[in-house]
């Protein structure tokens, strides 16, 4: 089975994460997924021209996102093939591109506990794959705070 875990890095991410990947019993292949919503600044030569190589690029973005929150989500994979993709754009729409390239067989997004009117006003991340991916989506709550 082969699980895309779309993760923000966080720490409620990667506990999402882990939470997804033991529930659907360590599948063979896991792919990681960072979507970012803007590119980090690039230094430009006088020219315009970018100072880094993409390989450059791509060590500063993973280095942004906190290489030790792609780590332990990666640990909870298991034994699994883990690859690490870093993409920029729309979060919702990225993953359903993504999941839809690759051919996975399920998604696993996490999702925020949030106010009642703020969801009255705008569909979640988690809400808007739902409803366009190309395959059954893991959504995993945060736990809600005990009184």
């Amino acid at each position: 089975m082969h699980v895309l875990v779309a993760t923000d890095g966080s720490p409620y991410g990667v506990r999402a994460a882990q939470h997804g990947i033991e529930l659907l019993g360590h599948p063979g292949h896991v792919t990681l997924l960072r979507v970012l919503t803007h590119v980090p600044e690039e230094d430009l030569d006088e020219d315009d021209e970018s100072l880094y190589t993409p390989e450059q690029l791509a060590w500063h973005w993973k280095t942004e996102i906190g290489e030790a929150e792609l780590a332990q989500t990666a640990a909870a994979a298991g034994g699994a093939r883990v690859d690490e993709r870093i993409e920029a754009g729309d979060v919702a729409r990225t993953v359903c591109n993504v999941a839809r390239e690759l051919d996975v067989d399920v998604i696993v997004v996490g999702l925020r506990n949030r106010a009642r009117l703020v969801r009255l006003f705008a569909h979640s991340v988690s809400e808007s794959v739902v409803r366009h991916a190309p395959c059954p989506v893991l959504v995993v709550p945060e736990p809600r705070a005990t009184s």
